[in-house]
């Protein structure tokens, strides 16, 4: 398991410099991350049935749903993740398909019989999840906001 330093190093132009040397680069003839939301368990296991099929790459983010009337999800951790992703993406050329799962108001989720908390293929235990899908890649709790670990999930091993 890999450990993770906390801190950041700071150039003179005080942007920050990442803490690793992995470059993620877009392949000749790979697909750029296409992006899409689903909500539910059943509109899960559907929309992965169909992706599986594709052979891409496979990324999914478990959330929280959203509050009506603040557009929010009532996960406060689901809002930094939010955050910190959107600028993780715009600094690196992403590959594949990245589906967003919302898992349902805050009820069902802590319901422990909830089916992504059961699903064998699954097995979560917090929100957000940022999985490969297929692989053992998994992403949860203070590891998920850590650019480096976001780094190593979406290092192309091939």
């Amino acid at each position: 398991m890999c450990k993770f330093g906390k801190g950041s190093t700071r150039s003179s132009s005080s942007r920050p410099l990442l803490r690793s040397s992995r470059k993620l680069k877009r392949k000749k003839g790979k697909m750029p991350l296409l992006e899409e939301t689903v909500k539910g368990y059943e509109a899960f296991k559907e929309k992965i049935a169909i992706l599986e099929k594709s052979h891409n790459k496979i990324y999914i983010v478990f959330t929280g749903g959203e509050e009506k009337t603040s557009r929010l999800s009532w996960c406060p951790d689901c809002n930094d993740f939010y955050t910190t992703f959107a600028a993780f993406k715009m600094k690196h050329q992403l590959e594949g398909f990245l589906l967003y799962v919302d898992v349902g108001q805050r009820g069902e989720w802590k319901d422990k019989a909830s089916p992504f908390r059961t699903d064998p293929l699954l097995k979560l235990t917090s929100i957000p999840t940022l999985m490969m899908w297929g692989t053992p890649k998994k992403l949860s709790n203070d590891l998920i906001l850590q650019e480096d670990a976001l780094e190593m999930l979406f290092e192309d091993d091939d």
